[in-house]
């Protein structure tokens, strides 16, 4: 059979090379997706660490104002203590 005029036959060898490239590629696909995933997902750890850290460091930052507040109230007097009155003399 003639080949069909503009196209040209592949020789078997380039064939099967072809089919070799494809399968390696296709075959390579989930174990591809799978790495992708774990690097997601170890990124998504790092973000979420990182923002644990700040979080805490806030929180720290709110701890040691208010303790420094409350520290504060506790050393001023809440009142003035009556003054001792003078006894008259008769």
């Amino acid at each position: 059979m003639a080949a069909k005029k503009g196209t040209k036959r592949v020789s078997g060898a380039k064939s099967e090379k072809a089919q070799e490239v494809l399968l390696t590629i296709l075959g390579s696909g989930p174990a591809v997706a799978k790495f992708d995933s774990i690097i997601a997902a170890n990124q998504a750890d790092g973000l979420m660490y990182a923002n644990a850290v700040h979080q805490q460091q806030m929180t720290n930052a709110l701890g040691m104002a208010v303790m420094a507040k409350c520290v504060q109230v506790m050393l001023t007097p809440a009142f003035d203590p009556p003054k001792a009155k003078k006894k008259r003399q008769a």
